[in-house]
């Protein structure tokens, strides 16, 4: 998508790359450091301190009235899946003492503008 393509006319996929940048700039401007690297079961990872957080991010689009904001349900097979991406994750990273899931949807209502939820510790784990 070049800068003079309207998002509402975007693709899929690329509504949802720009879903990502969004959540990676809001998770920063809430004073989270967003990690390079991604983990299974996450789209985000970040850390709020030296706790780590594995973000699933939800995104649409509706130009129209926005309120068509994805839904946040967390769902037992949604709480299973968040708290094995956790453990993993923390499989894989020595440092990590605690980790969690969140989940944030976002509704792309036009150029440069969108409403986001952020559903803080939909599973937790600690050591």
């Amino acid at each position: 998508m070049t800068e003079n393509e309207s998002i509402m006319q975007a693709t899929e996929d690329e509504v949802r790359e720009q879903g990502l940048r969004i959540a990676r700039g809001y998770l920063e401007h809430r004073g989270y450091e967003v990690a390079d690297e991604g983990a299974e079961g996450a789209d985000v990872v970040a850390y709020e301190g030296d706790e780590a957080v594995l973000a699933t991010v939800r995104v649409s689009r509706d130009a129209e009235s926005g309120d068509a904001m994805p839904a946040l349900d967390v769902t037992p097979e949604d709480v299973s899946a968040m708290r094995r991406a956790c453990l993993r994750y923390a499989a894989d990273h020595d440092d990590v003492c605690s980790a969690r899931a969140d989940a944030i949807a976002i509704v792309i209502v036009g150029e440069g503008r969108a409403k986001l939820r952020h559903l803080v510790g939909a599973y937790l784990w600690e050591e």
